[in-house]
């Protein structure tokens, strides 16, 4: 069945999230659409967005015009921005009966039914998908869709700005070329078919380990600005949901752990950055303020990355004897 709204709907309550603030971007009328395959490019005022969609730091963005003339051709002169996102939004459908084309193929992957499909169009992903290539590192591309399909859903989601947060994304060069069926299940795990494949299917942890090690991948000539834009980007990623822990000597004599409401505790979550400031400069007087910034930095993203099990390790090497 078809999800219960439209797609223009769902395009609408992500672009209000992403946009936000920012007041850069640029929505094509239908028929440059055709031409440019995406429905949206942007600059999000969403700070969060960077790390829901896996990426370590902002991208520069691409030089991306913002008026067309008769021919659909950019005005030559014309006023244009950085682009740093490119959006093709699609409706699913939800897939519910094992007579679904596409339901042998997703069991002999581990797939599940119910299950989303999405039939992508093969013109408009040739687009994307060259797009995509053209960018580069310098912006991303993704399909986007809705992680439900009742119009009451998304009611709910868009009272609450959650909408962005219910969606899944891929890369156009994920479907493939010539791209396959687009399918996931509610978690947004994707199995693309007909000639049936698994999808990579990251969580919050996945995320924010992506986050810090394409940020700490990436080269950054200057050390203390490394840190700025990565202990910002770290900084924005909700960890409080990672507060509650087992209690170890809750458990019974068969080491099952004990049901009740005393069977966990709730755990602080790390410290902010401005807590981090303020103990420093507590224990550390002396030190000039650029330093107890850095130093704060570093410990944001070192604490937010143990509160997941990954090491962070920050180090300088010089080359030996002055060689290259």
């Amino acid at each position: 069945m078809k999800a219960t709204f439209h797609e223009r709907q769902y395009e609408l309550a992500v672009n209000i999230e992403l946009i936000a603030s920012s007041g850069k971007f640029f929505a094509p009328m239908q028929s440059v659409e055709e031409t440019v395959g995406y429905d949206i490019a942007l600059v999000p005022g969403y700070a969060a967005v960077w790390s829901q969609l896996g990426i370590g730091a902002p991208p520069v963005g691409v030089q991306t015009p913002v008026a067309y003339d008769t021919p659909i051709t950019p005005t030559l002169g014309g006023q244009t921005f950085a682009a740093s996102l490119f959006v093709q939004y699609k409706r699913p459908e939800r897939m519910v009966r094992r007579s679904a084309k596409e339901a042998q193929g997703r069991t002999q992957q581990g797939g599940v039914v119910p299950f989303f499909r999405v039939r992508l169009n093969d013109d408009q992903h040739d687009v994307l998908a060259e797009l995509e290539k053209q960018v580069g590192a310098d912006a991303v591309v993704r399909y986007a869709a809705p992680l439900f399909h009742r119009i009451e859903d998304l009611w709910v989601r868009q009272s609450t700005k959650g909408v962005f947060a219910a969606s899944v994304f891929i890369a156009p060069s994920e479907a493939g070329a010539p791209p396959s069926c687009w399918t996931y299940d509610d978690n947004g795990t994707p199995i693309f078919c007909s000639e049936p494949r698994r999808g990579e299917s990251e969580r919050s942890d996945d995320v924010l380990r992506a986050v810090v090690l394409a940020a700490i991948g990436r080269g950054r000539p200057q050390t203390v600005v490394h840190l700025q834009a990565l202990a910002s980007q770290v900084g924005q990623i909700d960890l409080t949901t990672r507060r509650k822990r087992r209690r170890i000597d809750d458990r019974d004599d068969g080491g099952r752990e004990r049901e009740g409401p005393d069977e966990a505790e709730w755990v602080r979550p790390p410290l902010a950055r401005w807590e981090w400031v303020d103990q420093l400069r507590a224990v550390a007087p002396e030190r000039a303020d650029t330093d107890i910034e850095t130093a704060a930095d570093a410990a944001v993203i070192a604490n937010a990355s143990a509160s997941i099990g990954l090491t962070w390790l920050l180090a300088e090497i010089q080359p030996r004897g002055g060689a290259d």
